[in-house]
């Protein structure tokens, strides 16, 4: 981030419409390497609107993990949705 005066980071986070009915992905948020937010677990269906408070990050990292829907042998398709991503001044 070429400027560094953004006070929140806003989005609506979720999956995707075709993920797997057992899909559950971890958005999570961290400014400079220090995580400020999150963990934040949606699966199918769901979605949240978030909003981050920022202290002028020179780096913004966003996170998503597959947390749910495997086993040994097969891993539920999840696409992770960050939503109308806004940085805020």
């Amino acid at each position: 981030m070429s400027s560094r005066r953004f006070s929140k980071f806003t989005a609506v986070i979720g999956l995707a419409d075709d993920s797997g009915s057992a899909a559950k992905v971890q958005f999570e948020v961290a400014a400079d390497g220090v995580p400020v937010g999150g963990p934040y677990v949606m699966t199918l269906g769901k979605h949240e609107a978030i909003s981050v408070s920022l202290s002028n990050p020179v780096k913004l990292k966003l996170t998503t993990t597959n947390v749910g829907g495997c086993n040994d042998y097969y891993v539920e398709n999840a696409t992770a949705v960050w939503g109308d991503a806004k940085l805020v001044r």
